[in-house]
């Protein structure tokens, strides 16, 4: 009996070793197993984590790109505004210039038409001088020695302002003056067209009022040469 009882337990220990081998074995299988899972778990977390870093860089240098794009857009359009801002300067000057432009070419018309008149003038004035001077000359030349008998030997006693204003009419009577009237060039009086005007008719006024025929004679004989001058005869008749 007692060794009956020994054997049975003897086998069920041994039947409980077994289980218990069993059990460490399944134990061990289900170790690995949940290792292996923990093992690939953690793989994909590590490339999730992986990703993840990578997408926020990428996000971070897009955000950075973004900024950059912004900020050369904002110095894009101030600098647009300040080239705008030049642009509507340049153009008010421009504007400003072509008032100025058309006021210099009126000015100059004007000027120009000024300098036309005055010189249509100055070749009348020089043309009716002409005119006027050679009937003067002639009737000087054939009433000398009459001039030279009224002013009985008193040459010495002419006005300085008559002497210069024959002087200035022998001048006008010389080739080269003579000449410049029919160019109808400016003689040497000034080169500027409202002076040489001045100047002509200054000349005209001394001539009518100290004429070079007149001299230094008085009284009858002043009335008598001035009248022999003007075309008279010797009695005081008009000449033909």
């Amino acid at each position: 009996m007692g060794m009956l009882f020994a054997e049975e337990v003897a086998a069920a220990f041994a039947q409980l070793r077994a289980g218990l081998a069993k059990a460490e074995e399944s134990i061990k299988a289900l170790s690995l197993a949940e290792q292996k899972k923990a093992c690939e778990a953690r793989r994909a977390e590590a490339e999730q984590s992986k990703k993840a870093e990578a997408a926020a860089r990428e996000a971070q240098a897009a955000r950075d790109a973004q900024a950059a794009a912004e900020d050369r857009a904002a110095a894009l359009a101030e600098k647009l505004s300040d080239r705008a801002e030049e642009v509507r300067r340049l153009d008010e000057q421009v504007d400003r210039l072509a008032v100025k432009l058309e006021e210099k070419r009126r000015h100059t018309k004007q000027m120009e038409t000024a300098v036309d008149r005055l010189e249509a003038e100055v070749r009348g004035e020089a043309k009716a001088r002409f005119r006027f001077e050679r009937p003067i000359e002639r009737r000087v030349s054939s009433t000398a020695p009459l001039e030279e008998r009224a002013r009985g030997g008193r040459a010495e006693e002419r006005s300085p302002a008559a002497e210069k204003a024959g002087r200035q009419l022998q001048r006008s009577h010389s080739p080269h003056s003579r000449r410049e009237r029919e160019a109808g060039r400016t003689p040497r009086c000034e080169s500027d067209k409202e002076r040489h005007g001045g100047c002509l008719r200054s000349r005209s006024r001394s001539l009518s009022r100290h004429p070079p025929w007149a001299g230094g004679a008085q009284g009858k004989g002043k009335g008598r040469v001035t009248l022999l001058a003007r075309g008279g005869g010797a009695d005081g008749s008009a000449a033909a």
